[in-house]
């Protein structure tokens, strides 16, 4: 029978708790993300459990607005995004009796100084980006920023519009978080490492000095030693052809 090895199984459990930790935080998030104007606030602990973006968009479209509290652009946006969200959350049937019914419409935001990882997803470099998830696509907002531009291109002005069709970027899965943890962790233990051989190297050249010697004595000493117990085996090995 072959059985799973140690590594593999503490690997297992560890994503395991991983993913019970991040369902929880979720979970918890999920009740607290709307705000008085009616916009929800997406982190990177609810984004994908909300929006389900890449996993089937069965929440609804998606309006989402990029930005950084310290944007003059974003600040001027704001009060427009929170008259959007007001007039989309009270709409209750299709806009004006159009097929596109706007009260599946989310309106929201993420704050690219708090939640990086949402807004490297999603490839934001300036702000405010707004995109627009919907059809289990994803549209980069780049019309006029009115109130009436906005709702006729959520009710469904984005299929005409020059804006580009794309993809939406996969979630990243608990081993990816994992292993960026880990990777960010070792090169962590570098930097530092490199850090205090410097400092020995500047201020403590007497104890560097030691610390190089010690570690050729014992190189040698190391060195030596294995060479002995080859050469010991490769006697016993023709000791025991001869016999």
């Amino acid at each position: 029978k072959h059985f799973p090895s140690t590594m593999t199984m503490f690997k297992t459990l560890l994503v395991a708790l991983l993913q019970a930790s991040w369902i929880l935080q979720a979970s918890h998030c999920v009740g607290a993300t709307e705000d008085a104007g009616g916009i929800v606030n997406l982190t990177v602990e609810n984004f994908e459990h909300l929006t389900q973006a890449a996993t089937g968009q069965t929440t609804g479209k998606w309006f989402v607005k990029f930005y950084a509290p310290w944007c003059g652009h974003c600040k001027r946006l704001e009060p427009l995004w929170q008259e959007l969200a007001k007039d989309v959350n009270e709409m209750e049937g299709g806009a004006n009796g159009d097929e596109f019914d706007l009260a599946s419409v989310n309106v929201a935001r993420v704050d690219c100084t708090t939640d990086k990882k949402v807004c490297q997803r999603f490839g934001v470099s300036g702000y405010p980006t707004l995109k627009f998830f919907a059809d289990r696509k994803m549209y980069t907002y780049k019309g006029t920023r009115t109130l009436e531009a906005f709702k006729e291109y959520v009710a469904g002005g984005y299929h005409d519009s020059a804006d580009v069709e794309e993809s939406v970027p996969p979630a990243p899965s608990s081993m990816d978080e994992w292993q960026k943890m880990m990777n960010q962790e070792w090169e962590s233990f570098l930097e530092n490492f490199e850090k205090d051989v410097s400092h020995i190297l500047e201020y403590r050249k007497n104890a560097a000095a030691v610390l190089i010697l010690v570690g050729m004595v014992w190189g040698v000493l190391l060195s030596s030693f294995c060479g002995m117990v080859l050469r010991s085996k490769s006697k016993g090995t023709k000791t025991t052809k001869t016999d």
